[in-house]
């Protein structure tokens, strides 16, 4: 049985969770803030919306706008300069029930599921061992298949404890991920390896107290974005191939070849959110 929620419903379910326990930004939504928009909108190309199966109409994105975003990303006081990345693929389950389940040999009781796509973890685990320690990325899956259980759980401020977390690299050479409740030892599949759940609060907090490496924000977004590219570039020549023609599409709405230049934060901005399309990732600042 598939859950009756989305990936989507589960992101926002899980969002309040990180905020509260963490002081993170979700970066996507100061640019939306300060631009006005929908960063999913940066483009009124519509041969880039067909690519996701959409119609929506953008906004034409300037300099202008963008060197907006960079002051702003400065004025932001010393404590709270950006520490790390956290990136997210959220995941919702299938709850196996029966004998027929694949893996239900090994558990001999009801579990959790969620398939692994090869190209996509092969990506994710690149750009995990590009980040090093500065950054996370993990999958997240919680550990119900009912909207009103997930909807419980982030009521009563359960729900990171109630999900499983794991690295993509730990999960290369699978196709499929189980367990039974969140925050245990997991089995990926199809040839049986023990995982267990990363205790994501502990990780963040590593992150935290990770030294400040850069004097002001836009220079952490800059040293991100070439990390994302370089991933990128490492990745199966499917991603490879998607992320440089998002990125060509983005960048030919507002950057005039006259107007290129490596100081630019927008060419960064853009780097990061077409890997977030292709991989499907969320992102988030420590």
């Amino acid at each position: 049985m598939q859950a009756n929620f989305t990936e989507r419903a589960y992101e926002q379910f899980l969002n309040p969770m990180l905020w509260h326990e963490h002081i993170s930004v979700p970066p996507s939504e100061f640019v939306e803030k300060r631009l006005g928009i929908d960063v999913m909108m940066l483009s009124f190309n519509q041969t880039l919306w067909g690519l996701f199966g959409r119609q929506r109409t953008g906004v034409k994105v300037t300099r202008e706008l963008w060197e907006g975003v960079n002051h702003d990303l400065d004025q932001i006081d010393m404590p709270y300069l950006f520490h790390a990345n956290l990136f997210i693929q959220h995941k919702r389950p299938d709850f196996i029930r029966t004998k027929k389940g694949g893996e239900f040999s090994f558990w001999k009781k009801h579990y959790f599921r969620y398939d692994i796509d090869e190209n996509q973890n092969d990506s994710l685990a690149v750009l995990e061992n590009n980040l090093g320690d500065s950054g996370l990325v993990v999958y997240a899956c919680p550990a119900t298949a009912q909207i009103d259980e997930l909807r419980q759980f982030a009521e009563q401020g359960s729900l990171v404890e109630n999900s499983n977390f794991v690295n993509p690299s730990l999960l290369s050479g699978h196709s499929k991920y189980t367990f039974i409740l969140g925050g245990t030892t997991g089995r990926a599949f199809s040839e049986p390896k023990e995982i267990s759940s990363l205790n994501l609060n502990d990780e963040i907090k590593k992150l935290m107290k990770i030294p400040k490496r850069h004097k002001r924000n836009s220079d952490f977004i800059k040293e991100l974005a070439m990390t994302i590219e370089k991933s990128a570039d490492e990745s199966n020549s499917i991603i490879k191939k998607r992320y440089h023609d998002i990125v060509r599409m983005y960048s030919k709405e507002w950057v005039n070849d006259s107007e290129k230049d490596e100081k630019d934060l927008g060419k960064y901005f853009v780097k990061i959110f077409s890997f977030l399309l292709v991989t499907d990732l969320t992102w988030k600042i420590v």
